[in-house]
């Protein structure tokens, strides 16, 4: 959030006091605040097969101490759209706030060649120019072939980018959802496959979802986060 407290882009918690999310969330606005275990309710499945959930649950709202945008990052195209957020104090994990999983290179590789989809999850929009909504939605996407995402687009897709969603149906993130989590379960577990990136319109025909592919950035985030962890393996305290 900003400010003056107005969501703008999504994030995933990935420790205690690390939030990942898209590095061009952060080119216009500062982070000020982190909000996790956020309410949300139901309701039937919206324009673009957004599904909202059916439980409230307490929220917590934390200040932001650092950031940084990965040094390689290019606005001009979405390459390495990937930053670190460090919050001020610890979040305290519960039965419904809790870290997802980063995976490894081959771990990665192998979700994204073999999983037939993943989960998007936002307070997006629901429609190309819409509102954001007011309450936390989900969606599954397929992934798609790196082939066939670049046939979609004129736009580059590098190497550090994936695609998904449906060449037909209308389904897709949204305006609001950049910087949010695409997951996987793997043996019962959630991992960090990519983050809301970029596309062309909202689940327009023909066109797909673009997210960061985060396993190429483990060592950036390792080196981030041990920079700031001192000889004992404690995060330095805020200053």
């Amino acid at each position: 959030q900003n400010k003056r407290g107005y969501g703008f882009c999504g994030g995933s918690l990935i420790s205690s006091q690390w939030v990942l999310t898209a590095a061009h969330c952060l080119d216009l606005v500062n982070p000020h605040q982190v909000t996790v275990g956020e309410c949300y309710r139901a309701i039937h499945q919206r324009i673009i097969g957004l599904i909202l959930l059916r439980v409230c649950f307490t929220f917590l709202e934390l200040k932001v101490r650092q950031f940084w945008k990965h040094p390689q990052y290019d606005s001009t195209n979405y390459n390495n759209d990937i930053a670190l957020i460090r919050l001020t104090s610890d979040v305290v994990f519960t039965q419904h706030v809790f870290p997802i999983c980063l995976p490894s290179s081959n771990l990665a590789s192998l979700l994204i060649e073999e999983q037939s989809q993943g989960m998007v999850s936002g307070w997006g929009a629901t429609h190309a120019k819409g509102k954001l909504t007011r309450f936390l939605m989900k969606v599954k996407l397929p992934l798609v072939s790196m082939d066939t995402c670049r046939q979609s687009t004129e736009k580059p897709i590098t190497d550090n980018m994936f695609c998904a969603g449906y060449a037909e149906e209308g389904r897709d993130a949204c305006e609001g959802d950049s910087g949010g989590p695409f997951a996987a379960a793997y043996r019962n577990t959630w991992y960090l496959l990519g983050i809301v990136s970029w596309g062309e319109g909202c689940a327009e025909v023909g066109k797909y979802g673009v997210y960061t592919r985060v396993s190429n950035y483990i060592p950036w985030i390792k080196e981030v986060i041990e920079s700031e962890t001192d000889s004992t393996g404690f995060l330095r305290s805020v200053k």
